[in-house]
């Protein structure tokens, strides 16, 4: 059996003759100090009372210090507090151990690590704190208290860092060797980082549905076979015409001022003009009186876009024959159904009218926190109790959620760079 074996058999020895006499050692939970046992107690212990002076506070993280904290609230006698201090010392990277005795009855046990990580906190977990059945889970940072502008003691989880932002509880603490008493904030939670954030969805209201429209479609045929669809808004697919072009060479009279004698001199020059053709008359005419299409001229570009529901073929062959340069462009269809809606009946329906690229997401509200980190910035989020969100289509009311929110930025202004988030996905 090594010492450190034996160090953790002592420890536990001694907290299991704490829990038979409870005040063992321990009788300063009545007189707000130290028992008399008449020996030096290795371990330095600060014993403080403490008071709640705010809570809700917002708290931006400026600095990490060197201490990792568990909190517990066994009783424990002074030896055994001097074994955790021995066990402590054992611990590679640990420069020692503190403990802070609150309201006579919480122990806080701070661990001095430089250079902190996962091994020395499973280390100092299993053969420190194990006894007491206690973890590191916090560590300490100093912190700004948004609206005082004080820089405080934050305990705050191991995973905080430098810049977060955190709620927390802030406390007063004082004894009889302090003139003044000290501030220090306990975490609540982290303020999330933007975008993509936990949510909770609190209202589902109906399902939204899009998608494209690559050929022949007709609308009021689709509105007869899905009869529930409501909020209509369709765009026709289109073929875009661009103009043919031609080159010509034209006399152009040109003048200029002679300096010395201020006579107008005028030449002719051959200049060339570039003629934009657009499709004639004849063809304009033969696209129009197609079923289901519009062919209309920009007069100022002398594009066409052909706008079609139907005759996709017949539209094709007729541009092909006039050699000029066309795209094709897919439709967009989008429209509402209730909340029971049959959606992979929908789904086949939407393919067989040559639909495609097929969305749909439930609309609905979620509540999440009142502001989100966007880039080191707090942003406040409006209605965030009841914010609107594209939901999928098997999200239920109190399901909990990630969602990536939607925000527009404005730069300028007395507030620099302004974030508002105006709705969020699920994803």
């Amino acid at each position: 059996m090594n010492i450190k074996q034996i160090l953790i058999l002592a420890v536990t020895a001694a907290i299991c003759i704490g829990f038979v006499f409870p005040f063992f050692g321990y009788d300063q939970e009545q007189r707000g100090g130290p028992a008399d046992t008449g020996r030096e107690i290795k371990a330095p212990v600060a014993y403080y009372e403490i008071q709640q002076i705010a809570s809700d506070a917002i708290v931006n993280i400026t600095n990490e210090t060197s201490e990792l904290i568990a909190i517990s609230n066994n009783p424990a006698a002074p030896g055994f507090m001097d074994g955790m201090y021995n066990l402590s010392q054992s611990v590679n990277g640990t420069d020692g151990m503190s403990v802070e005795v609150w309201n006579h009855g919480t122990f806080v046990f701070k661990f001095r690590v430089p250079a902190p990580n996962a091994e020395i906190v499973k280390e100092i977990n299993e053969n420190v704190l194990y006894p007491i059945r206690a973890n590191i889970t916090f560590r300490g940072y100093m912190g700004k208290r948004l609206g005082y502008g004080e820089v405080i003691y934050i305990t705050a989880g191991l995973h905080t860092k430098k810049g977060d932002y955190i709620w927390a509880d802030v406390y007063q603490k004082k004894n009889e060797t302090m003139t003044v008493p000290e501030l220090f904030g306990l975490e609540k939670r982290s303020i999330p980082e933007g975008p993509t954030i936990y949510a909770e969805v609190n209202e589902t209201t109906d399902i939204s549905v899009g998608a494209g429209i690559t050929s022949n479609f007709d609308l009021e045929e689709l509105k007869e076979e899905i009869s529930d669809m409501t909020g209509t808004a369709h765009k026709p697919a289109n073929f875009v015409v661009n103009p043919r072009t031609e080159e010509k060479t034209i006399i152009a009279a040109e003048a200029s001022i002679n300096e010395t004698t201020n006579e107008t001199i005028i030449r002719l020059v051959n200049k060339t003009v570039i003629k934009k053709i657009p499709p004639g008359e004849a063809v304009m005419n033969q696209l129009n009186n197609l079923s289901g299409v519009s062919a209309q001229l920009n007069n100022d570009t002398n594009v066409t876009t052909v706008s079609f529901n139907n005759s996709v073929e017949e539209i094709t062959k007729i541009l092909d024959s006039t050699r000029m340069n066309y795209t094709r462009n897919n439709g967009a269809l989008s429209f509402r159904l209730p909340l029971d809606a049959d959606t992979s009946a929908v789904n086949a329906t939407l393919i067989a009218h040559n639909v495609s690229d097929i969305r749909m997401n439930i609309n609905g509200f979620i509540s999440m926190d009142y502001y989100v980190v966007f880039d080191g910035t707090l942003t406040q989020v409006r209605d965030n109790g009841h914010f609107p969100a594209a939901l999928n289509l098997d999200a239920k009311v109190n399901d909990k959620i990630r969602a990536e929110l939607q925000y527009y930025t404005m730069s300028g202004g007395p507030a620099g760079t302004t974030i508002i988030p105006y709705s969020a996905v699920q994803v």
